[in-house]
């Protein structure tokens, strides 16, 4: 990433169960199912145990495993922060999403089909899945200097 974390703990995205709150803590309580986004509070996200303010973490969706939900918030969004707040992107716009199958890539498909808008992605050979296109993604498969329309 670039960036070296304060507290030498690398790691952003986090998924967990609250061990304890402090006094001051009002939306949640020990037991809650949390996940998270550390990249503004000092990452650390790798460690066993990490102390998080409540701004960073909402409650995990029960139907989510925990191992999913450590892999959603920085990509989710950094894929949203691309193409709502960076790009604008709006209803019919042609939007090219080159890395479609990694992971902000698949983010960015699924919030550009929300969008309305209209998804060129492109991704390498092996990559390129079925899941890419029923997300609504056109998908180019690149490989050995031939381009295949799926």
């Amino acid at each position: 990433m670039g960036m070296i974390p304060k507290r030498k703990i690398f790691g952003a995205d986090i998924a967990g169960r609250i061990e304890t709150a402090g006094k001051n803590i009002s939306i949640f309580k020990p037991g809650d199912e949390v996940m998270g986004d550390l990249a503004s509070f000092g990452f650390g996200g790798l460690a066993e145990y990490v102390t998080a303010p409540e701004i960073a973490l909402i409650l995990k969706p029960g139907q989510v495993s925990f191992e999913d939900a450590a892999a959603l918030p920085m990509a989710a969004m950094t894929a949203l922060q691309a193409l709502r707040d960076k790009a604008g992107i709006q209803k019919g716009q042609k939007v090219l999403i080159v890395g479609s199958s990694g992971g902000v890539g698949t983010f960015a498909i699924q919030l550009a089909k929300y969008f309305g808008a209209e998804i060129t992605g492109v991704c390498s050979f092996k990559k390129c899945s079925a899941n890419i296109i029923s997300w609504g993604g056109l998908c180019y498969r690149l490989h050995k200097r031939e381009i295949h329309k799926k």
